[in-house]
């Protein structure tokens, strides 16, 4: 048992940012991202911005989560089967399929049950 006073944890709860979907999501709110790479000495630096243009012509601040929607809808849209998958998975969920497997007398039966 713990002493009276003593914390249980005495590190503290793990600092946020560290896990990989804490820099995910991060990433994926910002409107604009530098990504600077160093290569042998030479530095690289690459800007993305989160931009749309609006039918009056004015350019809209996005999210690269919406930009990134954005580019699955529109890979769908050109027929990429994954993304219309992806899509479909994303907003009406995955399939539930259901395997049944009895066993009779020297016979196997197996029923697949596919959710419409």
């Amino acid at each position: 048992m713990f002493e009276k006073g003593t914390s249980g944890n005495p590190n503290g709860r793990p600092k946020k940012g560290r896990a990989w979907a804490d820099v995910y999501d991060t990433v994926l709110d910002s409107t604009s991202i530098t990504v600077t790479v160093n290569v042998n000495g030479e530095i690289q630096q690459h800007c993305i911005k989160g931009e749309v243009e609006e039918e009056d012509g004015a350019k809209k601040q996005v999210s690269m989560r919406y930009l990134l929607g954005v580019k699955l809808l529109e890979e769908g849209l050109s027929g990429n089967v994954n993304a219309i998958k992806e899509l479909a998975d994303r907003t009406e969920g995955r399939p539930r399929d259901k395997v049944e497997i009895t066993e009779e007398e020297n016979s196997k039966t197996f029923t697949v049950t596919f959710n419409d």
